[in-house]
């Protein structure tokens, strides 16, 4: 049986091993990962506020559509009662309510911070606070309920003769 023997010989003065390999770059240097981080961090930011401005407008778009049903329903009681029925906008508790002239309440709709919707008093301009609903079905005035929270707006506006719209402005 043979062995095969390597003799190793110094290297010649004041040369480099050329022969030697380069050790292989690993990771990433500090600079390369603050960069990757704080175009992470900006994006989130960007995507954050996007978001929080989308979830705001579903509130809004939710409350005008829920109020608008609450409205049509007020006139379907005055229907199907025969009594006089009373819209009245609750400025500090931040909610509507529908009762009869006896304060039996049929519906009441939070509107405010606790509620699901999360709104704030100040985002609700209500042209009237007290709307009443006779029974041929018509109001003794209209109502423009406006829910404006920075470039959202809504508008949930009834008529005299029971015609309820949500416009978008």
């Amino acid at each position: 049986m043979q062995q095969q023997v390597t003799l190793l010989t110094p290297p010649a003065a004041g040369r480099m091993h050329a022969s030697a390999p380069s050790l292989a770059r690993r990771g990433f240097t500090m600079i390369e990962i603050i960069l990757v981080l704080s175009i992470l961090a900006i994006l989130t930011s960007i995507a954050t506020a996007a978001f929080t401005r989308s979830v705001e407008q579903v509130r809004i778009d939710r409350a005008a559509q829920s109020l608008s049903y609450d409205l049509q329903m007020a006139f379907s009681l005055v229907g199907r009662n025969r009594k006089p029925v009373r819209i009245t906008w609750d400025s500090t508790n931040v909610r509507f309510n529908i009762t009869d002239r006896a304060d039996t309440l049929f519906r009441t709709r939070p509107m405010g911070i606790t509620s699901e919707f999360k709104l704030q008093k100040s985002m609700f301009t209500v042209s009237r606070p007290v709307v009443e609903i006779y029974p041929p079905g018509l109001s003794n005035d209209s109502l423009n309920i406006r829910i404006v929270n920075r470039n959202q707006r809504r508008t949930v506006s009834m008529s005299r003769g029971g015609l309820v719209r949500v416009l978008k402005q």
